[in-house]
């Protein structure tokens, strides 16, 4: 007769796993801090509908997409919806005064 696990068991068997797979994925993610030629290849990129994660999933940073993304110089931008037809996201460019 084959031999059962408990629930206790699995549930020891997963957080062995967890702990010693844990450093190893954590390790594989670089963050945004600089770009590469691999958008989103090497580093984990947010997924918010904003600049900076649009940038970072760009491989740019976030001065060189808005100049990419706004050419009339605005320094800011906020999505405004997806355009079917291109198959891209729209965004709306603003300048931003700081005064």
């Amino acid at each position: 007769m084959p031999m059962r696990n408990s629930r206790a068991t699995l549930r020891a068997q997963l957080a062995a796993f967890l702990i010693l797979a844990t450093p190893f994925s954590a390790l594989s993610l670089g963050g945004c801090s600089s770009p590469s030629a691999t958008a989103g290849a090497d580093r984990a990129c947010c997924r918010g509908l904003v600049p900076q994660c649009a940038a970072c999933e760009a491989g740019m940073t976030l001065e060189n997409w808005l100049k990419e993304t706004c050419p009339n110089g605005e320094t800011d931008a906020y999505y405004n919806g997806w355009d079917a037809s291109s198959n891209k996201p729209e965004w709306i460019c603003e300048p931003i005064d700081v005064e």
